[in-house]
């Protein structure tokens, strides 16, 4: 936020900060989106971005749909703080109810302290988390290994159900749709922030090809659908992918149970091949 105040301050005819205030009304008009702010001011838009997330009132407003698909599979949340230090390293282990992942976070009076999302089947959810907190961590210690540590704490829980949330056009009268307000996925693979990311520098390409080609409405039809056909295949393969990493890492049959053990074993064997597999994970082929 800092970095933004000072942006505006050095370009106010470039960038105008309006903060804080949010979006309470948006209005699609024949040439602009006009934007109602919760501090009644109206900003009218040639190009509106919808980054505000998974419950995306610009969506909500512009009466534009999203796709579901159940994974049959809740998510607990929270932060936990290990013995270990994590040295800046993420980790994941799959399980035959979900994927365990542990995102590192910024340590805490010397302690390590990791981001917890603990996959796990519907029935499970409340039981786990009405256990005292000594038996949490336990049960997580068992779940995880010891990979990274002794758990030690764990803060508030929160749980929410897993889902595959998406707009099949993600896009709409002089509005594009990025992130979470486009798509939600499953973290099994931590991808919905890379897709995110590869979103907007998608966005800021086509608007850097209008602009070096003397187009000086940003928000014209034609600039909007090159960018959806120039993100569309990344798209589309990342949202199918997950799918199947989902399915794939869910249950117990054994071909599929010794197939991925097999490529994770692969991967371990021949570090080689972990770039490659990272660089197309993070959009970088």
């Amino acid at each position: 936020m800092a970095e933004l105040e000072k942006l505006s301050k050095q370009h106010p005819n470039i960038l105008s900060l309006y903060c804080p205030a949010g979006v309470e009304e948006v209005s699609a008009q024949a040439d602009y989106q006009q934007l109602t702010l919760t501090t009644g001011e109206q900003l009218n838009a040639k190009l509106v971005v919808a980054a505000d997330g998974a419950f995306s009132k610009v969506r909500t407003q512009l009466n534009q749909p999203s796709e579901q698909v159940d994974f049959e599979q809740f998510a607990i949340v929270a932060n936990v703080v290990s013995d270990k230090a994590h040295q800046g390293w993420a980790f994941e282990r799959f399980t035959e109810h979900g994927p365990i992942a542990l995102l590192p976070m910024s340590d805490v009076q010397g302690k390590a302290r990791l981001s917890l999302v603990w996959a796990m089947q519907p029935t499970e959810v409340e039981r786990v988390k009405a256990l005292p907190k000594s038996e949490f961590l336990a049960e997580l210690q068992t779940a995880f290994g010891n990979r990274c540590g002794r758990f030690t704490d764990v803060g508030s829980l929160v749980s929410y159900p897993l889902t595959l949330s998406y707009m099949a056009r993600p896009f709409y009268h002089r509005c594009v749709f990025v992130g979470n307000a486009a798509q939600t996925l499953h973290p099994i693979a931590g991808q919905g922030f890379n897709l995110g990311l590869r979103d907007i520098n998608g966005l800021i390409k086509a608007i850097e090809q209008a602009l070096a080609a003397g187009e000086a409405d940003l928000g014209s039809s034609e600039l909007i659908h090159n960018y959806y056909q120039s993100r569309q295949q990344d798209r589309d393969a990342t949202l199918n992918n997950i799918e199947f990493l989902v399915r794939g890492f869910s249950n117990q049959h054994w071909p599929l149970v010794a197939g991925r053990s097999l490529g994770l074993r692969l991967l371990s064997w021949l570090p080689p091949l972990k770039t490659p597999v990272a660089e197309i994970a993070m959009g970088w082929r």
